[in-house]
């Protein structure tokens, strides 16, 4: 449905100037907030399960406002991205590759997530953080060069 939209908007000429630009903002922001929080050393809390791990993960999502921004953001210029180069084609390879990097990326993080304290210490886990957060900082000024012609 984004990609009916994204087609749509692409013949605005400042459309793709536009979702650039607000999707670098946004990287930057989720930097911003993600190594606030590594360096306030703030212990993170844990959430019950209630009625186990996929219920849950399911509602975390839902429930999560990040994931809206990031699709009215994000993901908005990647599926324009797609669209502008593969037409119709590339929201399939867009969605194959993203649903493929999800099961890599949740099993991967339960499965270090459920083995942390035996492979890397606090100290090392902040590195590792700051580390994502500018490369999501990096992607955010990808997204800004796309702008300049």
């Amino acid at each position: 449905m984004l990609g009916l939209g994204v087609f749509s908007l692409e013949i605005l000429p400042e459309f793709r100037t536009i979702i650039s630009f607000f999707g670098a903002i946004t990287l930057f922001v989720f930097a911003a907030l993600q190594m606030k929080k590594i360096l306030q050393n703030k212990k993170t809390q844990s959430i019950k399960l209630i009625q186990g791990p996929l219920i849950t993960g399911i509602a975390l999502s839902a429930l999560n406002p990040f994931f809206i921004i990031w699709w009215l953001t994000i993901g908005f210029k990647l599926i324009s991205d797609a669209m502008s180069i593969w037409a119709f084609t590339g929201i399939v390879i867009v969605f194959g590759l993203h649903i493929w990097m999800d099961f890599a990326w949740l099993g991967g993080t339960s499965f270090f997530a459920s083995k942390s304290r035996q492979i890397i210490s606090n100290r090392n886990y902040k590195i590792l953080m700051i580390g994502l957060s500018l490369a999501l900082i990096y992607f955010g000024i990808t997204f800004l060069v796309d702008i300049v012609p």
